[in-house]
């Protein structure tokens, strides 16, 4: 009996000292008391969630508009380094395709023509129909096979070579029926020939004369697919 006591007076003890050190929840160090009667507050000088979620998305949308802005800059400070004598309009359209297209950049583009270009024509000359589907329009794809089948038929075999890649030239841009359509100039150094499929004698051309040929290349993309991978030749003209 006498050990409860002893026990209960040292806790008491215990809770008057911590009180004393920590004070309660309903008083400051000095003992008095600190609730407050709200009653009368007008708490319509508080933002309602509603407003700061509007905050927020303003926030956000001040981001997005630097970032966009970043990506303008940098892309027209690249796009006058490297442009040459593009048109003020094409410049501008080459921006927008920057901030539009995932992954673009308009050297990006240009080296993507020049191998694509090579890699075409490689395809015709080695009769490679797999690398001119995946790079080319159902149009384009058909056009090759006539030729080749033509070909096949006369018993000769076309070879083209690019020797150099000498010019690419954007000469217009343009957005028909959800696609961007990008009409390219390419100037390049080539040798041509043909040879017969069962001799291998030359039938025309040289093996070593080299042609400076003119081409209009039309490169396709359609703009819902927001991959800058995704080009395909649509046309392809001869002009020397």
């Amino acid at each position: 009996m006498i050990d409860v006591v002893i026990f209960a007076l040292i806790a008491v003890f215990v809770v008057l000292k911590l009180r004393k050190i920590l004070g309660n929840e309903y008083s400051d160090s000095s003992g008095k008391n600190v609730v407050k009667d709200v009653s009368g507050v007008d708490v319509s000088q508080y933002e309602k969630p509603s407003k700061i979620k509007g905050v927020i998305s303003s926030v956000k949308g001040n981001e997005k508009k630097a970032q966009q802005q970043e990506i303008i800059t940098n892309a027209r400070q690249s796009i006058d380094a490297i442009s040459g004598d593009l048109s003020e309009d094409i410049k501008q359209k080459l921006v927008d395709m920057h901030v539009k297209i995932n992954g673009f950049s308009y050297q990006g583009f240009i080296n993507g023509v020049h191998a694509t270009f090579e890699r075409v024509i490689e395809g015709y000359s080695n009769a490679d129909l797999e690398a001119i589907i995946s790079l080319c329009n159902k149009a384009v794809t058909e056009r090759f096979i006539e030729i080749l089948n033509s070909n096949e038929k006369a018993e000769i075999r076309e070879k083209v070579y690019v020797v150099k890649t000498k010019k690419i030239e954007i000469l217009d841009i343009d957005i028909v029926d959800n696609l961007y359509e990008v009409k390219i100039k390419i100037n390049s150094e080539q040798i041509q020939y043909s040879e017969n499929m069962t001799s291998g004698n030359i039938a025309s051309g040289s093996k070593t004369v080299k042609h400076n040929v003119s081409e209009i290349w039309v490169f396709k993309q359609d703009i819902t697919i927001q991959n800058f991978s995704n080009w395909i030749v649509s046309s392809i003209q001869i002009l020397s």
